[in-house]
């Protein structure tokens, strides 16, 4: 280094010495818990990506049966909600993506699958219209109804198995209708 540099970097520390230093705002306050909002119904699951009123659906009630899951068992999803009477093009194109990582064990598997929604196979969507299965979201109250089996074969033997799971479903645009997160353990 030079030493005229060395004055160049010596005068504003020098001031800043001078200067009274200003307390910074913590940017999450420690002493306060965040609260995080309950899906209604019965199961493990909380709203991310927003609260519950920012999301364009309105979920009256997601069901999770049985609560919690059981391994080597069949396990229902029911979810109904609303979107008022907004009007929200491409609804019927709304997709749905499920993000699913194991928390315990040595390997962290993760799992993802995002689709058009009224072309996921394991959920079929149900509308007040005429209650038929299978066709798309559309404006006003709509359901949600699938079901999954959850096997409980595992070659390392008997363990705990702990996920953390999300769902976003997401208009063509990317606005989120309603997005979750849910931590599941069950024995395997």
């Amino acid at each position: 280094m030079e030493l005229f540099h060395l004055p160049l970097l010596v005068v504003p520390l020098s001031c800043a010495l001078f200067v009274p230093a200003s307390n910074q705002a913590a940017l999450v306050d420690s002493h306060h818990h965040v609260e995080r909002e309950k899906v209604p119904g019965d199961n493990p699951a909380y709203y991310t990506r927003g609260k519950a009123a920012n999301q364009l659906f309105e979920i009256d009630e997601f069901t999770v049966s049985p609560n919690p899951v059981v391994s080597d068992h069949r396990v229902f999803f029911y979810l109904r909600g609303d979107t008022g009477t907004r009007d929200l093009p491409g609804l019927s194109n709304a997709t749905l993506e499920i993000w699913a990582q194991q928390t315990s064990g040595e390997d962290k598997p993760e799992y993802t699958i995002k689709k058009k929604l009224s072309d996921f196979k394991p959920f079929t969507a149900r509308n007040e219209d005429d209650y038929t299965y299978g066709g798309p979201l559309i404006k006003g109250s709509n359901e949600i109804v699938g079901d999954l089996w959850l096997i409980a074969w595992d070659p390392e033997g008997h363990r705990t198995v702990d996920l953390d799971i999300k769902a976003v479903a997401r208009m063509p645009d990317d606005r989120v209708l309603f997005a979750f997160e849910a931590s599941v353990s069950y024995e395997v």
